[in-house]
């Protein structure tokens, strides 16, 4: 699509109004990029997802309000670097997130089979991990507790006696 009929469809206005809806940050991104389909088998199958996911809210099935865009956690991770405890507290609550929404669509496959049927994108038992990694370790306000390692339990266990 060209700018010009981007412009007349009044599109940049559209992404904005949609990115305002959006309560995961990634969402919000991804609104900013969109552009029409024109594919008619495509939209189709866009608006039935869609209408999957309005019946879902309608049902009082939450969204992903409360995770993040770990893009950057994931990629510096995998490089391996040493994330900080502020990164770890998105992950996991990008996790426990997933968790809850792939839950509730495996629960709910039978009214919204297009939805469930991206479960398989990603894998559950990784989640589970990862979260039962990260919980331990996590204060929940944006430090470490003592036994997210040995190292750190002694060392501030030295740190208190000294």
């Amino acid at each position: 699509m060209d700018g010009r009929a981007a412009e007349r469809l009044e599109l940049p206005a559209i992404r904005e109004r949609l990115g305002g809806l959006c309560s995961f940050d990634a969402g919000r991104a991804r609104a900013a990029g969109l552009l029409p389909a024109s594919d008619r088998a495509a939209v189709a199958a866009l608006q039935a997802e869609t209408t999957e996911a309005l019946g879902l809210r309608d049902a009082g099935v939450g969204g992903p309000a409360g995770a993040h865009h770990v893009g950057a956690e994931v990629e510096e991770a995998a490089r391996g670097a040493v994330l900080g405890a502020d990164q770890l507290e998105r992950v996991a609550a990008t996790v426990t997130v997933g968790l809850e929404l792939r839950q509730e669509l495996a629960e709910r496959a039978e009214e919204a089979p297009l939805l469930a049927g991206r479960l398989g994108a990603v894998p559950r038992q990784p989640m589970v991990e990862l979260a039962g990694a990260l919980a331990p370790a996590l204060d929940g306000r944006g430090g470490l507790l003592d036994g997210a390692s040995v190292e750190l339990g002694r060392t501030r266990r030295a740190l208190r006696r000294a």
